[in-house]
């Protein structure tokens, strides 16, 4: 991360900017063919507020490699016209204690709102998002949903963190001291146990 977003995040009063503009990745870019089978489709019918159609509840995670903010973004779309987003939902499943320990600048209104889906300020929202919001927060009285966001949330931070680490250790030159603290340098030291476990 760097020093400017750590110093907004010390800052009580641009936290709220900072949530709001947090890099969000879609699932289904790192996961294809989980996303296919897993992601959440609703039918609507003869609803007197809601279009008839299929809609995808598609997620997007934070993308951040030291960031476990456990939200997600839930853009509803479509299936006829996948470009455009119909509401933007945040959901976060962990408890206020949690975001309380995680962001320590927040009031109390603020944790609460972060532990109930409500329409992401700043995001794409249509005149239909406060109704796919009341579905929302219906659906996910499935535990077994929920579970499934959860479960996409870690698979989707491991390959962030994964994708980080490796870049790190490319950026380290043969020549330079290794980053374990043994004095040696790193050709003579972890790189060649990397390229004896074949890494």
């Amino acid at each position: 991360m760097r020093q400017g977003d750590r110093k907004r995040r010390d800052n009580g009063e641009d936290i709220l900017a900072w949530m709001i503009f947090m890099p969000m990745t879609p699932f289904f870019s790192k996961f294809p063919d989980i996303a296919a089978v897993e992601t959440r489709s609703v039918i609507i019918y003869n609803n007197k507020k809601i279009p008839d159609g299929v809609y995808g509840l598609y997620e997007s995670f934070c993308d951040e490699d030291d960031c476990d903010c456990r939200r997600v973004f839930i853009n509803v779309v479509s299936k006829h016209s996948m470009d455009d987003i119909l509401a933007t939902i945040t959901y976060g499943w962990d408890t206020p204690e949690f975001y309380r320990k995680w962001m320590k600048y927040f009031d109390n209104e603020l944790i609460e709102m972060m532990t109930h889906p409500h329409l992401e300020i700043g995001q794409k929202q249509s005149k239909y998002a406060n109704d796919f919001l009341d579905i929302f927060l219906n659906i996910i009285k499935d535990k077994a949903y929920v579970e499934r966001i959860i479960r996409h949330y870690f698979l989707f931070k491991e390959a962030v963190n994964k994708k980080t680490n490796k870049t790190k250790e490319e950026k380290i030159g043969r020549n330079e001291m290794c980053p374990c603290g043994s004095g040696k340098k790193y050709k003579k030291c972890c790189i060649s146990t990397k390229q004896l476990r074949g890494d």
